[in-house]
C-alpha cells in the first residue's frame, strides 16, 4: 500500500461507525478557515535574502532545498531570483504569500 492510500484509509477509517463520528463531534468543536494575503517584505535587499529567508524559516521548503544537488539548487535559486525581481519596487520585495489558517477548538 502507497503512502497516499494508507493516509486515505487511516482518514476514512471510522467514518461509518456512528460512535466514531459522536465522538469526533463531542471532541472538536466548530472549525472555521480563512486566508490570509501575506506578502514577505523584505527591504533594502536583494531576491537571495527573501529565497534565504523562506529556505531557512520554513521547514518544508528547507527540505525541498536540501534534497537537490548543486547543479540542481543552482537552477532553483536562479528561477526563484528571476520571479522574485518582478516583485520588486523601490528597493523592496514585496513577495505575495498567502497562507490558510485553519482553526478549531476542543469543546469544554
Amino acid at each position: 500500500m502507497s503512502a497516499p492510500d494508507a493516509s486515505r484509509d487511516f482518514e476514512l477509517a471510522g467514518r461509518d461507525d456512528e460512535a466514531v463520528v459522536r465522538a469526533y463531534h463531542r471532541n472538536l468543536g466548530e472549525v472555521t478557515a480563512g486566508c490570509i494575503p501575506e506578502l514577505i517584505r523584505a527591504a533594502g535587499s536583494s531576491p537571495d535574502t527573501v529565497i534565504n529567508a523562506v529556505s531557512s524559516g520554513t521547514v518544508r521548503a528547507a527540505a525541498v532545498l536540501k534534497r537537490q544537488n548543486e547543479a540542481d539548487l543552482k537552477t532553483i535559486r536562479a528561477s526563484l531570483r528571476e520571479r522574485i525581481v518582478s516583485y520588486e519596487q523601490d528597493g523592496i520585495c514585496a513577495v505575495p504569500a498567502p497562507a490558510c489558517v485553519i482553526m478549531g477548538y476542543k469543546p469544554q
